[in-house]
């Protein structure tokens, strides 16, 4: 008889003894302020496609750090239901080597989409992939770094991308003039703002992750699609100039996104 298991659809307090099988969409590692440990959050999905975010405590991050990894489908056994997040204190996490149903890993918004839009909402999260065709230099707000970039999709439009913190590392060395490659990036749990009717899209804390030039099915067909063009003639990424307005209203906001948490980015029904 096959195995049954529970649905996140269902989770609910007080309920300890859980049985899931899912997929994790992301993990990363959440730092609080004035202390020496982390925690794993991870961004969970189950075979109805509903997602949930899940928390390691710090006792038993060295435990399962490393273990637990992007992409891979698991059974997990044992969660403590907070609101609409779980901690997890479990002795079992078993990985699953023939996974029982697809993966819906990426959750792509068209550029068109947002840039025509009549209004964007600043608390959504969504996928995004582009080739970058532009950058500007890197500063500093507020002790974080940030580096604003020009993403082109595959109509020739275009959008500005904030990135801040780590993900500025990641891509700086692929940005260099000497570059012969074509920079496609996969951005995951970015979100949007806008700014005198411009609208641009940014990393969100630690939630946000970035993919550069992965080995991924979608990417490949993009990337074909580009050099097949009558028009391409090899890697071109240009310098820009700062543009103030969106700049410092990029700055601006994350300033004012310090004084939130991170279990506010996941108080929605789906992440």
């Amino acid at each position: 008889m096959a195995a049954m298991f529970d649905r996140f659809s269902d989770l609910h307090r007080p309920k300890l003894s859980w049985r899931f099988r899912m997929y994790v969409k992301r993990i990363y590692e959440h730092y609080f302020p004035g202390s020496d440990g982390f925690t794993l959050e991870i961004v969970l999905q189950d075979s109805e496609c509903v997602r949930v975010h899940a928390s390691i405590p710090k006792a038993l991050v060295n435990r399962w750090l490393g273990v637990i990894k992007e992409f891979k489908m698991y059974e997990m056994f044992t969660f403590i239901v907070v609101d609409k997040k779980c901690y997890i204190r479990t002795i079992r996490v078993e990985p699953v080597e023939e996974p029982s149903f697809p993966l819906d890993v990426f959750n792509f918004k068209p550029f068109n989409e947002l840039l025509h839009a009549e209004s964007v909402d600043e608390n959504e999260m969504f996928d995004i992939i582009g080739e970058v065709v532009g950058k500007e230099d890197p500063r500093e707000v507020v002790l974080v770094k940030r580096l604003v970039v020009v993403l082109e999709d595959l109509g020739s439009n275009r959008l500005c991308c904030a990135l801040f913190g780590n993900l500025v590392d990641q891509i700086l060395s692929m940005l260099k003039e000497d570059n012969v490659e074509l920079v496609i990036i996969v951005l995951q749990y970015f979100r949007p703002t806008r700014w005198n009717d411009i609208t641009s899209i940014q990393s969100n804390f630690d939630v946000s992750g970035m993919y550069i030039n992965p080995d991924l099915k979608i990417v490949d067909e993009f990337r074909q699609i580009i050099i097949t063009w009558e028009n391409y003639n090899g890697v071109c990424i240009t310098q820009v100039e700062s543009q103030d307005g969106i700049s410092n209203a990029l700055e601006f906001k994350m300033e004012n996104v310090f004084i939130s948490i991170i279990d506010d980015v996941f108080n929605a029904e789906e992440v």
